[in-house]
């Protein structure tokens, strides 16, 4: 529940930076403390630097966000192996192979 109010008090400190409010102003409308606008804002500032946000994305760049990082030829899709069960796989191998009868 407190995420929930800090996430829409967030999206108000960015509502209001946006038009052109001092953070001192922002501070006051959204009952919080000055502090509380600047992380707010340096926060929102290094998650989507603004170059980005006012620079509008041709088709090409909007799909190349899309690209997986690595391509399928170098995804190694085998199971990862548990050590402890490769462990006392080699037991009962080795355990199977020393049976007296």
């Amino acid at each position: 529940m407190i995420a929930e109010i800090d996430a829409r008090r967030d999206v108000k400190i960015l509502e209001l930076k946006a038009e052109g409010l001092s953070q001192r102003k922002i501070a006051s409308v959204v009952a919080c403390s000055e502090g509380t606008v600047r992380n707010v804002i340096k926060a929102s500032a290094q998650k989507c630097p603004e170059d980005k946000l006012t620079q509008p994305q041709s088709p090409e760049e909007a799909d190349a966000d899309d690209a997986p990082f690595f391509g399928e030829e170098d995804c190694d899709t085998t199971p990862a192996m548990n050590p402890a069960t490769a462990f006392d796989n080699a037991l009962k191998e080795e355990s199977r192979h020393s049976r007296v009868w």
